[in-house]
């Protein structure tokens, strides 16, 4: 069984990237330097939940569950932010991206269109 490397990134150079496995695996070769599925903001991490379908916000320092962010998400994978602080999650089984305030957890958008089974998503300016 081959182990299988999910990359999430949170600040970089560029727009949104959300990519399948096979455009990740070109993008960013057989070795990974950073695990997915988790990015921090204003002192809190966010970690995708794949198989609860949902985002467990934690407090960075102390580890505190804070809150679940939940809603319209299937197989949450990756998760990344813009620079005005939404929360963008990559949702493998629903071929899509969801937007979502991060303060709150409402809802913004969804993006979709071509992509099949999403998991690598980073941001930059």
């Amino acid at each position: 069984m081959r182990r299988k490397d999910w990359l999430v990134g949170a600040a970089g150079v560029g727009g949104l990237v959300a990519a399948n496995n096979a455009k990740a695996e070109a993008l960013v070769g057989a070795r990974r330097a950073l695990l997915g599925g988790k990015a921090t903001y204003q002192g809190s991490l966010y970690v995708a939940n794949q198989n609860n379908n949902n985002v467990t916000v934690y407090n960075a320092q102390s580890g505190a569950l804070l809150r679940t962010i939940s809603g319209s998400m299937n197989g949450s994978i990756g998760v990344a932010f813009d620079p005005q602080g939404s929360l963008y999650v990559a949702n493998i089984y629903n071929n899509n991206v969801t937007v979502y305030n991060a303060q709150s957890g409402a809802l913004l958008r969804t993006i979709s269109g071509s992509m099949n089974g999403p998991w690598l998503i980073t941001m930059g300016a």
